[in-house]
């Protein structure tokens, strides 16, 4: 039985690898695209909630209709989480009472900031 030469040997490889990588690269490139996205959601919550809690009412609509476009865009199972935590905050926040002065204030913050933390 004869094997070859080498040379055949490593264009067999080399095709091989070259059709691994064109099989798999739309795959992880999707896959990138997505963890990108879900960062991105989770830091423009982080930031649109903070200025939020801090009084912003803008930000406060602005993050609302970014979870609404956010939720009929999606498409992943983390991401439909990640809003329905962003969600929660934004009803908080939306119940934050006029004076900060209220001892409800503090601890509806601190619960605000906790879930902002778990994202």
């Amino acid at each position: 039985m004869e094997w070859g030469p080498i040379s055949e040997w490593v264009a067999a490889i080399s095709e091989f690898l070259a059709v691994c990588v064109a099989l798999f690269l739309p795959y992880y490139n999707e896959r990138r695209e997505q963890k990108r996205k879900l960062r991105n959601l989770r830091i423009t919550i982080k930031r649109m909630g903070e200025q939020a809690i801090e009084g912003d009412r803008i930000s406060s609509k602005t993050l609302d209709l970014v979870l609404m476009i956010s939720f009929l865009n999606t498409s992943s199972s983390e991401n439909e989480d990640l809003i329905m935590a962003g969600r929660k905050i934004i009803d908080l926040i939306k119940h934050l009472p006029e004076d900060h002065q209220d001892s409800t204030y503090a601890t509806q913050v601190e619960q605000i900031k906790a879930l902002m933390n778990e994202l």
